[in-house]
């Protein structure tokens, strides 16, 4: 009876810690190390960027990019990132490259800021001709 009982009270245990450490993907806005941006680009063409950057684990993928124009000529950028939690990851530095569309820009100079997920960002400059 002792053992059955144990056997039990072990199972619950089990059984508890599993249903705790179920896995939780959420998003995350991501670093970018790099962008390529064109130097000069056409009034009636998409806008297009590169970025490029480094997950720190293998639970990261790539979700999307969020583009929001703040006033003319000035975008903001932020890439984000699915991540799972309460999962096995490997340990491994795992490099992205993506490209972003911004989208139609009108004729002028434009300021794109790209921000991270460590509230720091970078700018590139943009000519539309």
């Amino acid at each position: 009876m002792k053992i059955a009982i144990s056997a039990f009270a072990a199972l619950l245990m089990v059984a508890g810690f599993n249903a705790s450490a179920e896995s939780i993907t959420m998003e995350k806005v991501i670093s970018i190390n790099d962008a390529l941006v064109p130097e000069f680009a056409e009034k009636d063409k998409e806008v297009k960027v590169v970025v490029s950057g480094t997950f720190p684990n293998s639970c990261y993928r790539w979700s999307r990019s969020d583009v929001r124009t703040h006033s003319e000529g000035f975008h903001v950028l932020r890439s984000l990132a699915l991540v799972t939690t309460n999962t096995n990851c490997l340990m491994v530095i795992v490099p992205f490259s993506k490209e972003i569309n911004v989208g139609r820009l009108t004729p002028g100079e434009h300021t794109l800021r790209f921000l991270n997920g460590d509230d720091t960002w970078f700018e590139r400059k943009l000519t539309v001709q």
